[in-house]
């Protein structure tokens, strides 16, 4: 029998993994690439620039939470904690990561905490501002948050037990305070039964029905769909089952999920090959599952983005105008990555009004370690961009034309570092309340270099 996987949170008497934040340490990285629609950009004062840190979120623009706590009686207990996903609400964010070992019986799980546009910790949820998604016999892999309309979260996780060598899929809500929702799966968390293919890529998307649409690596190769009832339960009115593995040739996985306003979905990621020679994917579906034939060829849209090496596709985001907006990251024979962002008309064909021919990437002298794996559009037609540049978070912006926008940060991109260590952007939000939030993790490696202590990072941004 599957070990359950738990909720803690909401109770009194539980620790929390949350310590103050540390002093900003400046610079910033371009690694990974997701992407939202916005509606507004917020003012801020006459003297700060766009790019600039936000002065007004954690302490003086940055904030690391960091991976420890005690067990009771003052043994010492490390906890590498990770940023993997953010959401926009009303007063900020809602950030979700994984923490392990766990501070408990489990071995492992995710972790959902509330960030005003401020940065700072909402105390009144969850367990002193945490909840926690414990897994027995098992860990988390990555997860993914989303944001109901009515304020519950959804978690989407990619779990993966001790005694299984392949992964599950596990779904839990809780209400808007933190504490499980006891109308989803059971007691807030829905074991769905879907296997996975052993892997880090997942996406989480919301229909406006409140169906969960999730995207992941398929079992055992493939780009995974799957669309799940409001209560977690696989819905049978999508391809058959509940959900759809699209082969491509030597298989692949998904990562970034969009959902069109007509109810097709789009997903992405790559197809696996040999030799660094991996294909970027973009495939359209029909509402109830099948590939949609109208766009790209016979539904699907692979790119190189150069003659050799391989590209994955990090995320996607819908512009208003229908078009696809692309963050993905190419890497060479030689090992080198370069980050791309790329833009697609409706049916899948190259924008060749965006950048150079549809494509701009980063430029060679940028280092061997550029990618990205975040972007928003904003509601004049720029876009936002975010990642990893070297051991710094890293935010571009482009103009309409896929050209950097020089009137932000330096000539177009803003760098963070995190102090000694690496930081790598996970995802971007823009909660109404306030500026970019960027939420990642800050990783130090001890012991000669035989082991690593990871915290969560973020960093807020102005944009003009």
């Amino acid at each position: 029998m599957v070990p359950q996987p738990m909720i803690v949170g909401g109770q009194r008497g539980g620790r929390s993994l949350i310590r103050a934040p540390s002093r900003p340490i400046g610079g910033l990285a371009l690694a990974v690439l997701s992407v939202v629609i916005v509606g507004a950009l917020l003012a801020t004062s006459a003297s700060a620039r766009p790019g600039d840190l936000d002065p007004q979120f954690g302490d003086n623009g940055t904030l690391t939470i960091e991976g420890g706590t005690l067990l009771p009686g003052g043994q010492a207990f490390a906890v590498n904690w990770r940023g993997d996903d953010v959401a926009a609400i009303e007063s900020g964010v809602v950030v979700s990561g994984n923490v392990s070992p766990f501070p408990a019986e489990p071995e492992g799980g995710a972790v959902v905490l509330k960030l005003g546009a401020d940065g700072s910790i909402d105390r009144s949820f969850g367990d002193n501002g945490t909840a926690l998604i414990g897994v027995r016999d098992g860990f988390s892999r990555r997860n993914s948050v989303a944001v109901q309309p009515d304020g519950r979260i959804v978690v989407a996780m990619r779990v993966s037990y001790f005694a299984d060598a392949n992964e599950t899929m596990v779904l839990a809500r809780l209400l808007p305070n933190g504490t499980p929702d006891p109308s989803f799966g059971d007691q807030g968390v829905a074991q769905t039964g879907l296997r996975l293919g052993v892997g880090f890529t997942l996406d989480l998307a919301l229909a406006p029905d409140g169906r969960i649409m999730v995207a992941a690596k398929g079992s055992p190769n493939g780009l995974l769909v799957a669309r799940f009832s409001s209560d977690g339960r696989l819905d049978p009115s999508f391809s058959g089952d509940g959900s759809e593995v699209l082969a491509v040739r030597g298989g692949g996985e998904a990562a970034a999920l969009a959902l069109r306003p007509d109810g097709r979905i789009l997903v992405a990621g790559r197809s696996h090959g040999v030799a660094r020679k991996s294909r970027a994917v973009v495939a359209q579906l029909e509402p109830e599952g099948g590939l949609d034939g109208f766009f790209g060829d016979g539904g699907v849209v692979q790119r190189r983005f150069g003659r050799r090496g391989g590209a994955l596709i990090s995320d996607i985001a819908l512009t208003p105008a229908g078009k696809v907006l692309a963050a993905a990251t190419r890497r060479g024979e030689e090992g080198n990555e370069r980050a791309v962002v790329a833009r697609l008309r409706r049916d899948g064909g190259t924008d060749a009004s965006f950048s150079n021919d549809g494509v701009w990437k980063s430029r060679p002298a940028e280092g061997n370690k550029a990618t990205l794996l975040n972007t928003l559009e904003l509601h004049d037609g720029r876009a936002l961009a975010a990642g990893t540049l070297r051991k710094s978070f890293l935010v571009r912006r482009f103009r309409a034309s896929g050209k950097p926008d020089r009137s932000f940060g330096n000539a177009g991109r803003a760098t963070t570092g995190f102090g000694g260590g690496r930081a790598e952007i996970s995802a971007l939000a823009l909660p109404p309340a306030g500026n970019l939030v960027a939420i990642g993790t800050r990783s130090i490696t001890t012991g000669g270099g035989r082991s690593f202590d990871s915290d969560l990072a973020a960093a807020g941004y102005l944009l003009r």
